[in-house]
């Protein structure tokens, strides 16, 4: 009977240690599992959230870059009603990029000159568009996009049915002096669908699922792992405290039958070991004894209790700073992933902005000797060389005396004359116009040259004569200082000890003369005037460039080299930034001087002699 006590008591005894700690084991791993499938599936969700408007921010700036590139390129395309040209552009943009559905231009009465899509290199329509979309078109100022509706697109886009498209329109402006009205020319279109963002967005959704399932799995492992050698460390604890009591129910039991004599021999100087050590006085006193057990077993109790109390106090703790750690982490690797996406857009835009913005300026040189050319033309004197040539042929025959004699062939040598020598001079002005515009396009070529070179790291510098680019700076920009009455005077020191990029230079001095240009419209057409000095001083080449023009102010002046800013209704804040940064790659500083409005301005460039 007392063995069979002993042996329901130990199985009690183990079991509900066994149980309890299970119990306890279990329900940490619950809360700490579901916390960790909560974290896993925000982040998992914030994550996707990102990359999707990371991969629209992306195809929003695409269609903008594409447009608006399309828009300048297609200027002198319309004004020339080149239609072959017009048409290869949008035709190769569609039929290279597998995402782009459609192009279309049309002028401004909404007439399509070239509409291209995936169907149809060249889709003939003869009447003028009046669909919602190309009246949305035709009335923008400036850059934007739509979405296509997907369940009835227009035929002309050659979009399949329930297919998501965006369209990205801009209008084209003709190019013109500032004072006119701008005339617009049409507006450029691109149909461009999301099927490669769907496609990254569904593997980025693939791959976050497929980082919660992998986290989820290797938590239910770590659980399973921990539990089994949680249970094998339980069963050994509650053996370790089971096995004394038993020990001391066997003798408690002999006790109560009489055997006063019985001993409990147990090593231990615990609180059993102290009982053990009562239990072989009890023979003198037996009620103290039972007493005291009471009250022993009551201590350990209450030890046990603070124990597990101690021990969920600190799980709560461990939960709660890992928790923390890992929100933290997620919210530093977000912040670096926008601040280097955001840093390498910035890059990408000021550089192309830097390089339309000079090969811009020179194209308007260009432009101005391209027209004094025409002009000439218009009035040229080889009208009246053909007519004095038909008035000889119609009197071959008896041409001496109709040289002698006649009125009209009396003045004929005069007249030959006169017509040399204003073909002549016809002559020498389209070759000097001819030479400017092949230096500016040389300087064209150059401005692309040095920025490939400066992509790969490998400037092109070069010992040149500063005074010699200085001139031919001027010429190019001559025939447009002339048609504004601008007078041009130097006082160049010849300095030969430089080494610099001319590509650059070019460009930097070209900015800073069509500054000045802009600078006098406002004064009266007899008082336009630009001084440029040029000196050696303590080791440096030192230029200025002074006008009379409508100055800076104060303010101004402290923000006239910052990226973006302008004084310029229709400026853009590029040009003067620009130069600040190619001087400073050259080793050099620019520095703007005005004493207020209507006072003028002069800008002083500094460069180290070689």
């Amino acid at each position: 009977m007392a063995s069979d006590t002993v042996s329901v008591m130990r199985s009690s005894i183990r079991t509900i240690l066994i149980k309890r700690i299970t119990i306890i084991f279990i329900i940490t791993f619950i809360i700490v599992l579901s916390s960790v499938a909560i974290i896993t599936v925000y982040t998992a969700n914030t994550y996707l959230k990102n990359s999707e408007k990371q991969l629209f921010q992306a195809l929003l700036t695409k269609g903008n870059t594409l447009v608006i590139n399309n828009a300048q390129a297609l200027v002198d395309m319309v004004n020339d009603n080149s239609f072959s040209a017009i048409a290869n552009l949008i035709s190769a943009t569609v039929s290279n990029d597998n995402n782009i559905i459609y192009g279309i231009f049309m002028d401004a009465n909404l007439n399509p000159w070239i509409v291209s899509n995936k169907k149809s290199k060249h889709a003939p329509y003869n009447k003028a568009f009046t669909d919602n979309l190309s009246l949305r078109a035709n009335a923008l100022k400036q850059n934007t996009y739509f979405k296509v509706n997907s369940e009835a697109p227009p035929e002309y886009t050659g979009i399949e049915k329930n297919k998501t498209v965006y369209e990205f329109a801009a209008p084209v402006f003709s190019r013109i002096e500032p004072e006119e009205p701008i005339e617009f020319l049409g507006t450029i279109r691109y149909g461009i669908a999301t099927g490669q963002m769907d496609a990254a967005r569904i593997e980025t959704r693939a791959f976050a699922v497929q980082i919660m399932i992998i986290t989820l799995l290797t938590l239910l492992i770590i659980g399973g792992i921990t539990f089994i050698f949680s249970f094998i460390a339980t069963r050994h604890t509650a053996n370790v405290i089971s096995q004394p009591l038993i020990e001391l129910s066997q003798a408690t039991v002999k006790i109560a039958q009489g055997n006063y004599d019985t001993t409990i021999v147990i090593d231990n100087d615990n609180e059993i070991g102290l009982l053990s050590h009562n239990f072989n006085a009890m023979q003198e006193k037996i009620k103290d004894t039972l007493g005291q057990l009471l009250d022993h077993q009551k201590e350990l109790k209450d030890k046990n209790k603070r124990l597990r109390v101690t021990q969920e106090e600190l799980q709560d703790f461990n939960q709660h700073l890992e928790d923390k750690v890992n929100e933290r982490t997620a919210q530093l690797k977000s912040a670096q992933k926008e601040l280097l996406s955001a840093a390498h857009a910035a890059g990408i835009a000021e550089v192309a902005i830097n390089i339309l913005h000079n090969i811009g300026n020179v194209i308007n040189s260009v432009y101005i000797s391209n027209q004094d050319n025409l002009d000439r033309l218009q009035r040229s004197k080889i009208t009246a060389l053909i007519q004095t040539n038909h008035l000889l042929q119609k009197n071959i025959e008896h041409i001496g005396v109709f040289l002698q004699t006649d009125p009209k062939g009396k003045r004929i040598p005069e007249l030959l004359d006169k017509l040399g020598h204003a073909l002549k001079n016809e002559n020498q002005s389209l070759i000097e116009n001819s030479s400017r515009m092949m230096q500016s396009i040389n300087i064209i070529s150059n401005i692309i040259t040095t920025q490939q070179k400066y992509a790969k790291g490998n400037l092109y510098t070069e010992m040149l004569d500063l005074g010699l680019l200085i001139e031919e700076s001027l010429d190019i920009q001559a025939t447009s200082f002339r048609n504004h009455s601008i007078i041009i005077t130097t006082d160049i020191q010849k300095i030969q000890d430089i080494t610099i990029d001319s590509a650059k230079f070019h460009q930097i001095l070209t900015n800073i003369l069509i500054n000045a240009k802009q600078a006098l419209f406002h004064n009266p057409i007899d008082n336009r005037k630009v001084h440029i000095v040029l000196r050696k001083k303590l080791g440096f080449a030192i230029l200025s460039i002074k006008d009379n023009g409508i100055g800076i102010d104060k303010d101004s002046l402290i923000e006239i080299f910052q990226h973006g800013f302008t004084t310029k209704k229709n400026g853009h804040g590029f040009g003067l930034h620009s130069c600040a940064n190619l001087l400073a790659e050259m080793g050099g500083n620019i520095k703007a001087r005005s004493e207020g409005k209507n006072k003028g301005a002069t800008f002083i460039i500094k460069l180290p002699l070689s």
